[in-house]
């Protein structure tokens, strides 16, 4: 299982589901409606860098036509997703390698964990910006 907002979804986002898909039979994508639902009131920086550009129903349709995509979950909160993995116990979780060292949610809930090694520099951060900076 993954999951993200997966919003403008990039050559990252695909490269990351690739990967995600080679070490799973089937591969369930947990979307998240709004990262900023979860993000800390004092923190508004965060909130409005995080805020998806996209509709829930755009980026559903965007990883709907991925091959590698077996199942959209969608979700709104981190506990949201904690239900999510507590009931399908997936067996691997596939997380992004800015994971490492630190706690995602429910990934006890996994057999393992694989880290997806990001070695470009595809973001939606940069692409946002890109967007901002060629208006």
């Amino acid at each position: 299982m993954v999951a993200g907002a997966f919003d403008l979804l990039h050559t990252g986002h695909c490269l990351y589901i690739k990967e995600a898909k080679s070490v799973c039979d089937y591969l369930y994508v947990a979307l998240q409606s709004d990262p900023t639902l979860d993000a800390p009131d004092d923190r508004p920086l965060q909130r409005a860098k995080n805020k998806p550009i996209q509709s829930l129903h755009e980026r559903r349709i965007q990883l709907e036509a991925l091959r590698d995509v077996d199942e959209i979950l969608e979700y709104n909160t981190e506990q949201d997703l904690y239900t999510l993995l507590n009931t399908l116990k997936p067996n691997i979780r596939i997380l992004g390698s800015d994971y490492k060292g630190k706690h995602a949610t429910g990934q006890e809930l996994s057999d393992g964990v694989i880290y997806h090694s990001r070695d470009h520099s595809w973001s939606s951060s940069s692409l946002r910006q890109q967007i901002y900076d060629n208006q």
